[in-house]
């Protein structure tokens, strides 16, 4: 364990800044958008299989000055990556390849939920019907959590 000082005294002596990048942006009636999911998993206790629920997210990458947007599938039980996608551009295209290449190794995935933030490239109709393809509902997590 080292202190904050020290790092602090050691980033000064190799000349290195902190810097903090604000991704996101506040745009106005966002939040009535994102209230049209419920969550799911809210009350659930802790998963028995690998396929009840499953859980994705967007990260934000920035690749030469570029920001690179990685979508990832992860069992909630076995904590293994099962399907991801990276591009430019964050669309819903974006998440359905991360979908379908998550449905290539998950077996069996009807009755399963797979639990998303509220973001419009998982609420979007493309994901919504490869979902429903899939037999799988979706639980989105209530704004701000």
């Amino acid at each position: 364990m080292v202190s904050r000082k020290r790092v602090a005294r050691l980033m000064r002596e190799a000349k290195l800044k902190a810097c903090v990048t604000l991704v996101t942006r506040r745009i106005p009636g966002l939040k009535r958008f994102l209230k049209k999911g419920q969550n799911k998993i809210l009350g659930m206790g802790p998963t028995t299989a690998s396929i009840q629920i499953w859980v994705a997210d967007v990260t934000y990458i920035n690749l030469k000055g570029r920001w690179c947007y990685l979508v990832t599938i992860m069992d909630r039980h076995s904590q293994r990556i099962l399907g991801w996608s990276l591009a430019y551009t964050r669309t819903t295209s974006l998440t359905v390849a991360a979908l379908s290449h998550a449905l290539r190794k998950g077996r069996g995935t009807k009755g399963g939920i797979l639990h998303t933030d509220g973001g419009v490239e998982f609420t979007g109709a493309a994901f919504q019907s490869a979902l429903g393809k899939a037999g799988m509902e979706h639980s989105v997590n209530r704004p701000g959590h």
